[in-house]
């Protein structure tokens, strides 16, 4: 019983001693005055109308090896260090997070819409195939990354006391 007791907390402390070299990254809250013009620049092109929640300076480091993209080493000089600048913005029916480099270039994104008006390849394979069945919200989600882009959409219907979710990629068709 003894070797027992002994072996469970021996496990307890390596376990918490591994768990306690795991690193943990913070991100550098700045202001946008501290955001180099050609990112603010880029911001305001891209989403003219939105409104910039936050603001985080991420090195490169840590956005390429936490987020795991390689594509986007494209530096002329390897000793030049690389920023990127996670962003929070929101409007009407929206939110995104973007990632910018240093330049302005966007390298990652993602964006969700709600209760935006649908393609009209979703509402007709709907109307075609739930006939009487009602909208009741709708989301699509954009993603680009270094790898490509995505657009998906959900949407969920009803018909009496029935709910479904449906699910379509970026050109309507149904997704299983």
């Amino acid at each position: 019983m003894k070797t027992l007791t002994f072996t469970l907390i021996l496990g307890f402390f390596l376990t918490n001693s591994l768990m306690a070299q795991e690193e943990q990254v913070v991100l550098k809250r700045v202001a946008s005055t501290e955001v180099p013009v050609e990112v603010t620049s880029a911001i305001e092109e891209d989403f003219p109308d939105a409104v910039v929640d936050e603001i985080a300076i991420v090195p490169e480091d840590v956005y390429v090896n936490e987020w795991t993209v390689s594509s986007v080493r494209g530096k002329s000089n390897p000793n030049e260090e690389v920023h990127y600048y996670a962003i929070k913005l929101y409007g009407d029916r929206s939110h995104a997070e973007v990632v910018y480099d240093d330049k302005g270039d966007i390298v990652n994104y993602k964006e969700v819409i709600t209760d935006e008006a649908l393609p009209a390849s979703i509402r007709n394979y709907i109307g075609e195939n739930y006939n009487g069945w009602a909208f009741i919200k709708d989301k699509e989600v954009i993603k680009k990354t270094p790898k490509g882009e995505a657009d998906m959409y959900t949407v969920t219907i009803r018909k009496d006391k029935k709910t479904k979710t449906l699910h379509f990629d970026g050109e309507g068709r149904p997704v299983k």
